[in-house]
């Protein structure tokens, strides 16, 4: 009983085992579903809208009959050298699966190969390593002055430097043909020299630009001492008679030690800032002249402070700055 009860509950762990997964059944269904489009596609003689159908069917389940479909639509379809790839591929899998297929299999791979276009690469290296695809298939060097198995039809031979394609050399395959090309990759290599990266240096800042904002920037500030200077003085007159220190009488000024001082700071003062105006005027229009003259490079404008001072007792400037 215990036996009984034990094989019982295993039965349907054994049934759940053996069941395929519904993954793999929706997979069956689709390949079976592309196989028989591709077989109507073949009866309507649209082999080259076939052939893909097969290759998809083949993708989603391989099975033999799949395999040798496929080979047979390529081969049809003229490409002689994906036909003998698929019957080898199909000749493997019968010897596999002891298929009694495998005979037929090997008979249309002995009828096939005769047919297969053939590339020699000849290749003169060089001492760069360049790369060479065929057909968008990238060649070993080991495979360089091997027939390699090509579809009848043109194809191009690519010679590259990493990422960038240096030389496309057009050609066109013959069925049952073999096609000697040849390529002088150290001839190539030295018409494509590598490019150099280009090295920044530092900035370009041409000296009549920078010469002109000092200059600019001197001959504002001799503006602004200007206007600084005749304020003071200006302020010195007022003091000079605010405070009663001078006095106005029948159109004569009477002034105090004290008065006449200040008097005499204001006229200072306007006589400096009256010259230090009309040299920052001049200044202003060499700067400007600099400037405007200047080559027009693109260039990063020079970091310049122009600060200026002033007392009772004269003025100037101080410039500063990063060039």
């Amino acid at each position: 009983m215990r036996l009984q009860a034990f094989l019982t509950g295993l039965l349907p762990f054994a049934l759940a085992l053996s069941s395929p997964s519904p993954s793999r059944a929706q997979d069956s269904a689709g390949a079976e579903a592309l196989f028989r489009e591709a077989k109507a596609l073949m009866g309507e003689g649209k082999i080259t809208q076939a052939c893909p159908k097969f290759q998809a069917s083949l993708e989603l389940q391989r099975t033999l009959g799949t395999l040798m479909n496929l080979a047979d639509c390529l081969e049809q379809d003229g490409k002689t050298a994906s036909a003998y790839r698929n019957w080898s591929e199909a000749v493997t899998l019968a010897t596999e699966l002891k298929d009694d297929r495998l005979g037929f299999a090997e008979d249309r791979k002995k009828a096939v190969a005769p047919r297969v276009p053939k590339l020699v690469l000849d290749v003169v290296a060089g001492p760069e390593a360049l790369g060479v695809s065929v057909a968008g298939a990238e060649v070993a060097s080991s495979r360089f002055g091997l027939p390699l198995e090509q579809d009848p039809g043109a194809l191009k031979i690519e010679v590259s430097r990493e990422d960038e394609v240096l030389e496309t050399i057009p050609t066109t395959l013959t069925e049952g043909q073999t096609t000697t090309v040849k390529l002088d990759l150290a001839a190539i290599a030295k018409k494509h020299p590598p490019k150099k990266d280009k090295v920044a240096g530092p900035e370009a800042r041409p000296a009549q630009r920078i010469a002109g904002f000092v200059v600019l920037g001197v001959g504002l500030a001799g503006v602004t001492a200007f206007a600084v200077l005749e304020s003071v003085a200006l302020a010195k007159r007022s003091e000079a008679d605010s405070a009663g220190n001078c006095v106005d009488r029948d159109g004569k000024a009477l002034c105090s030690p004290q008065g006449y001082d200040l008097i005499e700071e204001a006229g200072t003062l306007a006589e400096v800032g009256q010259w230090v105006g009309i040299g920052g005027l001049a200044v202003v229009g060499v700067g400007i002249t600099l400037v405007l003259t200047a080559p027009s490079e693109p260039e990063a404008e020079p970091a310049a402070a122009v600060l200026p001072w002033v007392s009772p007792y004269g003025g100037g400037l101080t410039v500063g700055g990063r060039f």
